[in-house]
């Protein structure tokens, strides 16, 4: 069979993920990036504790077109950590606070990581209603991070304003442009055009509106900065399809030996049916296993092995593979192997394990998410759209009272 090295991941990598590596390579190259950081900083750079609240912004912003949580905090954070520590926190509060936003990358769409494209390919479900289905709990997360930022900046008593930002309408009226090809690529995922063609139109977008102002005004050699965007492209590539192709293996391995099935079985013997103990259950399998590998390899371990139980234990399919998505996300800043607070680590000169555990402290309200959406489902807009709303209401309070 196709099982294996060239089975369903590594298909999904080289046939959606990779495209969607190149545009954020584009939009990287394109400045797109700094941009984000500087409608950050005229948003949140006067208040209390303004720093770590641009690198929440900045990070959540950045996400839409990274998916990666460590390309995220090499991104963002070489900009964001330097001013969280002048301003006063601790390196590893900073280099923390910034594994903990750019973790939120992979979760937030329309660009998600490469795990949420092959949750469509897994469960038939288009990657547009994933997309959708991904606002509500986005913004949750957000909520709850800069809940945390803004009460250890009270705990600490920090009062810093970042005296350079820029006016935020002015900001953003005189660089609109820059965002059309996020609008593109939406518009053309929402109106039912393929994954491959929305990403590939959001390039070519992409690359004439970057190339347009440098052929006008005579700069033809950074024409080479796209040049760099397709190596950067090809290069970051990489970083997922070993992951996929290994997670291949793992997948065939599960499945022609009819492990998939007996585990399944065993989840549901063990915990009696009951939903609680599986979703309990689930969540430590996913964070075990996130800590030895990528997030997409993690997320299709786990939806093999115990995602069909929590299916078989009553969820809708789509909430049972959010929960172990998430799960699989939070790895990234959960120790002893957070790959997220490394890379954080590195740029605040902290120790990692140190800047780990403080993430996992200080994050400890998203960890109840998941739960939060088992038990909400409409929260990943399954069901009306009041009801919806009522339960975001609900669970943002929760979310903030619990922080």
């Amino acid at each position: 069979t196709q099982e294996g090295v060239f089975g369903v991941p590594l298909r999904v990598s080289t046939t959606y993920v990779f495209l969607f590596i190149l545009f954020g390579a584009f939009l990287k190259h394109g400045r797109l990036g700094e941009l984000y950081n500087e409608v950050a900083v005229s948003i949140a750079g006067g208040l209390k504790g303004g720093p770590a609240k641009v690198a929440v912004i900045s990070s959540s912003l950045l996400g839409t077109i990274s998916g990666s949580a460590v390309a995220n905090v090499s991104t963002s954070g070489s900009f964001t950590i330097p001013m969280m520590i002048r301003a006063g926190y601790s390196r590893v509060v900073a280099g923390a606070v910034e594994s903990l936003a750019s973790t939120g990358s992979q979760i937030v769409p329309p660009i998600m990581g490469a795990a949420a494209f092959i949750m469509a390919e897994l469960t038939g479900i288009s990657y547009w209603s994933i997309a959708l289905a991904a606002i509500v709990p986005a913004l949750v997360y957000y909520i709850a991070v800069y809940s945390v930022v803004h009460y250890e900046a009270v705990r600490l008593n920090l009062d810093t304003t970042y005296d350079e930002r820029k006016p935020f309408f002015r900001l953003f009226f005189t660089k609109c442009y820059m965002f059309i090809p996020i609008v593109v690529i939406i518009y053309f995922l929402a109106t039912g055009h393929s994954i491959s063609m929305s990403a590939m139109t959001a390039i070519v977008t992409c690359f004439i509106i970057s190339a347009v102002p440098l052929v006008f005004s005579g700069n033809w050699r950074e024409l080479e900065i796209f040049l760099n965007a397709l190596e950067d492209g090809a290069k970051n590539c990489v970083s997922v399809a070993i992951p996929c192709a290994i997670a291949g293996i793992i997948v065939g391995v599960i499945t022609l030996s009819a492990l998939g099935l007996k585990f399944t079985g065993m989840i549901l013997g063990i915990s009696g049916g009951n939903l609680v103990i599986i979703l309990i259950m689930t969540s430590f399998i996913c964070l075990i296993l996130g800590m030895g590998m990528p997030t997409s390899a993690a997320y299709i371990t786990v939806a093999v092995l115990a995602i069909p139980a929590l299916i078989k234990a009553g969820l809708e399919p789509i909430t049972a593979h959010f929960f172990g998505f998430y799960f699989a996300n939070l790895s990234m800043i959960t120790p002893p192997v957070a790959l997220a607070a490394y890379a954080a680590a590195g740029i605040s000169g902290a120790n990692a394990s140190k800047v780990g555990i403080k993430a996992c402290y200080l994050g400890m309200a998203i960890y109840a998410l998941p739960f939060l959406f088992a038990t909400y489902p409409s929260l990943l807009l399954v069901g009306s759209l009041p009801r919806t709303l009522m339960e975001f209401l609900k669970v943002g309070a929760i979310v903030v009272s619990f922080c």
